[in-house]
């Protein structure tokens, strides 16, 4: 059995997704008011809701799934590590891997010329070189002389809305408007 409440609950799930830019070579529908009806929508971090959210069970989203802050340092080089290719990537949090480096070899793939798969999981634990060996998980990975970009998908994890220790205020620029703060763990 479910109620009102816990549809309000779910409902939370889903706030921030808003319609991509309208994009050329496609019939415009009056009334999707010039907004993209075909591509999948697009997440807002500003508009969702942060707080916990509540199944049915009255058990908490991402109850059973350990804190991302629990990953063990270096787990972007562990077996099982998921790459996936970006056509570009124009953001500045960017790991720069070189030529030496064993992940480096492993998006590349074996042989002489780079042949760049759409995914890449890792067969075995890898060691870090360079910048990779402080770095807790990059958001995003650069061949460097090759000018190809890989996406790394951060395992299964919760971020905890509470936690022990400190507290960090968020909000850039305007981290004093009361609407802006977050209480964030800065381990993740």
């Amino acid at each position: 059995n479910y109620n009102n409440e816990d549809i309000m609950t779910f409902a939370r799930v889903f706030t921030g997704l808003d319609r991509q830019a309208a994009r050329s070579n496609v019939e415009e529908v009056r009334s999707n008011n010039g907004k993209n009806a075909i591509d999948p929508m697009q997440m807002i971090a500003r508009w969702h809701d942060n707080y916990p959210k509540q199944d049915l069970d009255k058990m908490y989203l991402g109850d059973g799934l350990p804190p991302c802050s629990e990953l063990p340092k270096g787990s972007f080089l562990l077996t099982g590590a998921r790459y996936e290719f970006l056509s570009s990537y124009s953001g500045s949090d960017v790991l720069k891997l070189q030529s030496s480096s064993p992940l480096y070899q492993a998006l590349c793939g074996s042989g002489g010329a780079c042949s760049f798969q759409p995914v890449v999981i890792l067969q075995q634990d890898l060691t870090c070189s360079g910048d990779e060996c402080t770095t807790t998980w990059p958001h995003v990975v650069e061949l460097s002389d090759q000018g190809v970009y890989y996406e790394y998908s951060l395992p299964r994890c919760m971020h905890l809305f509470f936690f022990e220790g400190r507290i960090v205020t968020g909000g850039g620029e305007r981290r004093w408007w009361t609407s802006r703060r977050v209480c964030t763990n800065p381990e993740t």
